[in-house]
């Protein structure tokens, strides 16, 4: 499959490309109502073009949803994902 125009805005060098992805999503629902689910995914795309060398990258991201949310642990837990996000640089 090619990589469609809206893929491609932001990145021209990507247009006319072909395209394979792969993703792994987890998700865990806990018995206890008090222990929020969380969830999470990685994926590996790969844009390829005859006579030019691929370009991959990876993506993915993770969330959290209480079913009774505790104030403090929601703040905690957006601070901890910035944390470990950050060395990384903004455009994670």
């Amino acid at each position: 499959a090619q990589l469609p125009p809206s893929a491609t805005a932001a990145r021209p060098e990507l247009a006319g490309r072909s395209f394979h992805a792969v993703g792994v999503s987890w998700v865990m629902h806990p018995e206890n109502p008090n222990v929020p689910t969380s969830h999470g995914n990685v994926r590996f795309f790969i844009a390829a073009k005859e006579g030019e060398p691929p370009v991959w990258w990876f993506g993915g991201g993770f969330d959290l949803t209480p079913y009774y949310p505790v104030f403090e642990d929601v703040v905690h837990w957006h601070q901890v994902a910035r944390e470990a996000c950050a060395p990384f640089g903004e455009g994670v």
